[in-house]
C-alpha cells in the first residue's frame, strides 16, 4: 500500500487548488515539436552523438565501469537517449512525463501551439519519441485553472484529483529476491524538494516557469519496515528504493554493452533485391541531413567519414541473414519496394539494435534489422511511421 508523508499530503492539497492534472495514455510525439529533424540531427551528428559516442565505445575504458559511472547521468550523452529510446520501442516507459501548458498570448506560436509547453521530468523520453515518431503511453498534463478553458488538448482524458489517483501510474523497479524478502508491506511517498529557482525562491517541488506550474515529481517512493523515521534518517540498509532512478545508470551500462562492438566487427552489410543504387541513396540521404545539420547545430562531427557500409544485391530476401553475414555484425534487409519511401539515414536504423535482439522488423518483412550475432528469438517490431 501507498501512504504519503504529512508534508507531501499538504503539498497536494495545495496543488489542488490551483491546478488541473490529467492523465494521458497516448501522449502525441507532436505535442510540442511538429517535426523531428533536429533531434535526428543531434542524436547523429552532435558532440554527443552516434558517430562520436561509437567511435569512443571502441576503447574498453570508455564503457568500463568506474569510467562509466564517473561520467554521471546526463540526458545529452548518446548512451542515455540510446537507452531511453530503446525503453520507447518496446513500451517500458513506467513513469509518466509531466508536461505543462499555458495559453499563449498571442494565438499560435512559430511551431504551431496555441499553448506555451514544458516539458520535465520526461524530456528526454518525449525526445525520444519525436525520434522515433512513436506515442508514449504515460503523461501528466497540466495547467493552472486561471488559464484553463475546457482546452482540446485535455478533452477525453481522466482528471487526476487525489494522491490515489496519481500513484496508480507509477510502476516500481523490479527488485532482487533479497528485497523482495525484506520489504515492508507500506510504501511510503514524497513529492517534496526543497531547492533555489533563478531567483533565489525556496520552493517545495519542481516548477515549470514557462507555464507557472507547479510539477508533482516523485522523489522518494520506498518500502521499509521501520515506521515513522524520516526518509533521509534511515540507513540505506532500512529501505528499499523502489524508483527506477536508483537504478539508472545500471540500465543505461547494461544496454549499451556490446553494441559498438557487434557493429564494428563486420562492417554494416545491407542485402536488397533493388537495381538502384542503394548505397548512393542512403549516401545522399546523409548529405542532406548534413547539409541541415551544418545550418542549424553549433557543432557537427565529420567522424560519419570513419563509418561504411556494403550493399549485397541478391534475387530474392535470404532466408538466414545471420549466416550469410557469418554470424558476425549487425546487417540490414531492405525491400526494393521499400527502399523510396525510406528518409532515414542507414545508421538510424540501427536504434532498433541492442545485444539481446535478434531481429527487429517492419510488419511486413520489407525491412529487417539482424544482429547476427545473437543466437536468440527476441524480436522488435520496426513501425511504418519511423521511416517514412
Amino acid at each position: 500500500m501507498n501512504m504519503i508523508t504529512k508534508e507531501s499530503q499538504e503539498l497536494l492539497d495545495e496543488f489542488f487548488k490551483e491546478h488541473k492534472l490529467f492523465f494521458c495514455d497516448d501522449v502525441s510525439w507532436k505535442i510540442y515539436k511538429k517535426d523531428n529533424l533536429e533531434t535526428r540531427l543531434i542524436y547523429l551528428f552532435s558532440k554527443f552523438g552516434f558517430f562520436e559516442t561509437s567511435l569512443k565505445e571502441l576503447d574498453d575504458e570508455y564503457i568500463d565501469e568506474q569510467a562509466f559511472y564517473k561520467r554521471g547521468d546526463n540526458p545529452d550523452y548518446h548512451e542515455n537517449k540510446r537507452f531511453v529510446i530503446q525503453e520507447v520501442v518496446e513500451e517500458k516507459i513506467c513513469n509518466p512525463i509531466h508536461a505543462s501548458f499555458k495559453p499563449n498570448d498571442f494565438g499560435l506560436d512559430v511551431y504551431g501551439n496555441l499553448h506555451k509547453t514544458a516539458i520535465h521530468p520526461g524530456h528526454t523520453r518525449y525526445e525520444s519519441s519525436v525520434f522515433l515518431k512513436k506515442n508514449l503511453k504515460k503523461g501528466f498534463f497540466y495547467i493552472r485553472k486561471k488559464y484553463y478553458n475546457n482546452d482540446e488538448i485535455f478533452k477525453g482524458l481522466k482528471e487526476m484529483k487525489s494522491f490515489e489517483d496519481i500513484m496508480q501510474h507509477w510502476t516500481e523497479r523490479l527488485l532482487t529476491k533479497e528485497e523482495q524478502e525484506i520489504r515492508g508491506d507500506s510504501n511510503m511517498c514524497d513529492f517534496i524538494h526543497l531547492m533555489d529557482d533563478a531567483n533565489n525562491k525556496l520552493r517545495k517541488t519542481k516548477y515549470h516557469d514557462e507555464t507557472e506550474c507547479y510539477i508533482l515529481k516523485l522523489w522518494n517512493w520506498y518500502s521499509t519496515t521501520i515506521d515513522d523515521i524520516p526518509y533521509e534518517k534511515l540507513l540505506a540498509a532500512q529501505r528499499i528504493d523502489l524508483l527506477h532512478t536508483s537504478r539508472y545508470l545500471d540500465y543505461i551500462r547494461e544496454s549499451s554493452k556490446d553494441i559498438t562492438n557487434i557493429l564494428f566487427e563486420k562492417k554494416l552489410t545491407i542485402y536488397t533485391d533493388s537495381n538502384t543504387d542503394v548505397k548512393s541513396y542512403f549516401k545522399n540521404i546523409q548529405k542532406y541531413l548534413l547539409q541541415k545539420a551544418n545550418e542549424q547545430l553549433l557543432f557537427v562531427t565529420n567522424k560519419h567519414e570513419q563509418f561504411d557500409f556494403d550493399v549485397v544485391v541478391v534475387d530474392k530476401k535470404p532466408d538466414n541473414i545471420s549466416k550469410l553475414n557469418g554470424s558476425k555484425g549487425f546487417a540490414i534487409w531492405i525491400d526494393k519496394d521499400i527502399l523510396g519511401s525510406i528518409t532515414r539515414d542507414i545508421y538510424e536504423l540501427l536504434v532498433f539494435t541492442r545485444k539481446d535482439i535478434k531481429l527487429a522488423e517492419t510488419k511486413d518483412g520489407k525491412i529487417s534489422v539482424v544482429n547476427c550475432r545473437n543466437t536468440g528469438d527476441k524480436k522488435w517490431t520496426i513501425h511504418k511511421e519511423f521511416y517514412l
